[in-house]
C-alpha cells in the first residue's frame, strides 16, 4: 500500500474504534479537542509526503509504488541514512514532542524482515513468519 494523505489518515480514524477519555467514550477522536490538534499535525505530515519539497525526503519508489521511508528495508548505509532523514523530519515538524508516530512499528517490522536470515539460525519458523509479519503490520499500520 502506497503513501496516504492526511484525509486518508483522518478517515481511517473514523472506523468505529472505541476510545475513552476521563470516563467518557469519545465518538469521533478527529473532532475531540483533546486529540484534534495531534491528529491535524499528523495529517499535515502525511500531506507533506505528497509535496515536491518533501516527497523525496519522506518517500521512495519501491516495488512500483511510492512508500514512506519507514517501510523501506534498507540495502545499504545510504538508504539507512535516508530513513533516518525521514524520521528526523517528522521529529523536527513536531518539535520532538511525539515519541511514537503512526508508523513507528514499521521500523521494527522492517528490521525483523531484514534479519530473517539471522533469526533463522535460532528458529526457522520465526524466520518464516518475518515476511508475513511485515505484510500484516504494514497494512495495519497504514490503515490506522
Amino acid at each position: 500500500m502506497g503513501i496516504k494523505t492526511g484525509a486518508d489518515y483522518i478517515k481511517a480514524l473514523r472506523d468505529g474504534r472505541e476510545v475513552w477519555h476521563a470516563g467518557r467514550r469519545i465518538e469521533d477522536v478527529t473532532t475531540h479537542p483533546g486529540f484534534s490538534g495531534t491528529i491535524k499535525t499528523l495529517a499535515d505530515l502525511y500531506d507533506m509526503q505528497h509535496t515536491p519539497e518533501y516527497r523525496d525526503i519522506m518517500t521512495v519508489d519501491h516495488d512500483g509504488e511510492r512508500i514512506s521511508y519507514s517501510y523501506l528495508p534498507p540495502q545499504n548505509s545510504e538508504e539507512l541514512a535516508l530513513k533516518r532523514r525521514n524520521i528526523e523530519l517528522w521529529s523536527q515538524q513536531t518539535l520532538g514532542q511525539m515519541g511514537r508516530y503512526p508508523d513507528f512499528c514499521a521500523q521494527l517490522v522492517v528490521g525483523l524482515f531484514d534479519w530473517a536470515h539471522t533469526i533463522e539460525k535460532t528458529n526457522a519458523k520465526w524466520a518464516e513468519n518475518a515476511p508475513e509479519l511485515t505484510i500484516v503490520t504494514r497494512a495495519a499500520t497504514i490503515s490506522v
